[in-house]
């Protein structure tokens, strides 16, 4: 399935719908509320796109940690918040998407998502 948003970038994982999945990860530790404003504006603006939306906001606080993994190991997409370098379990979460092949996007912002 072709995401035209994606520049053409394909899905190469089983989706669990028509619709392409997409786990955000980011910095949460030391930032105000967990960073769930960034969190929550991403999760928005992918669900707007027609994304399937897998965020540790929805889960919280079961996900603590790398809690998130079972989300995304299932995704087709993941979306690395800003600052995401400064947390070990973002770190974590994109060397398994690496590993899984998921294709990687890189919010390049300083505020907010931009996709």
């Amino acid at each position: 399935m072709t995401i035209e948003s994606m520049n053409g970038a394909t899905t190469n994982q089983a989706s669990h719908s028509e619709r392409p999945s997409i786990y955000i990860a980011g910095p949460m530790r030391g930032h105000d509320d967990h960073n769930w404003p960034t969190f929550d504006a991403a999760a928005d603006t992918f669900s707007d796109m027609g994304f399937d939306v897998f965020s540790p906001r929805a889960a919280w606080p079961a996900c603590r940690g790398i809690g998130g993994l079972a989300d995304l190991v299932k995704c087709d997409f993941m979306f690395l918040l800003a600052g995401w370098e400064d947390s070990p379990v973002a770190r974590a979460e994109h060397a398994v998407a690496l590993a899984l092949d998921i294709i990687v996007i890189f919010d390049r912002t300083s505020q907010g998502c931009r996709v």
